[in-house]
């Protein structure tokens, strides 16, 4: 978290005592993506600061100290600094001490996930398109392909599917 926007965000979190945040300090300020949308769409998304080893190997340190109580979430594009490779070093040291991750990135692939344990990914129909090297994604094949993220290391998936809704896939139905 950084600046003044990391600041708003930990401030934010403290009524909410469910959650526990361990914000780490980064240099620069963590950026604010604003989406206008009407007769033309426009998108201002800033790059955002540069993580540190050292802030990366902080983060690594906290999550080293997880339990099977908690769950992790990590959302978002991913900073400058943090790269797939991390993230999956991320989810493996999360299921090695008992936790759960929860998924929510952009430009993962199903290779991925092999060898990883996630406990939920989100992608909308989109990201799943990308996440397994196809155009002809539909209705009539979603659980080929869901069924193909779930053998690759994920539990669970809820495929966002925009105004028609969501689709479940995983351990329990619901």
């Amino acid at each position: 978290a950084g600046g003044r926007t990391g600041d708003f965000i930990n401030e934010s979190l403290k009524p909410y005592q469910y959650l526990t945040a361990h914000p780490i300090a980064i240099e620069g300020l963590t950026r604010i993506n604003v989406k206008v949308y009407g007769s033309v769409d426009y998108a201002f998304n800033p790059t955002g600061p540069l993580i540190e080893e050292k802030r990366k190997q902080e983060l690594m340190d906290h999550l080293s100290k997880l339990s099977s109580e908690d769950v992790v979430i990590i959302s978002g594009s991913l900073p400058r600094g943090v790269d797939r490779e991390y993230v999956k070093t991320m989810c493996r040291l999360i299921s090695e001490r008992g936790a759960k991750s929860v998924l929510d990135v952009p430009n993962f692939k199903v290779k991925d996930f092999e060898g990883l344990d996630v406990y939920l990914i989100k992608p909308n129909e989109d990201e799943l398109k990308y996440m397994v090297d196809e155009e002809n994604i539909n209705e009539d094949n979603y659980k080929d392909y869901l069924k193909k993220i779930r053998e690759a290391g994920v539990r669970n998936i809820l495929l966002s599917m925009g105004k028609h809704g969501a689709l479940y896939c995983g351990e329990r139905p619901y």
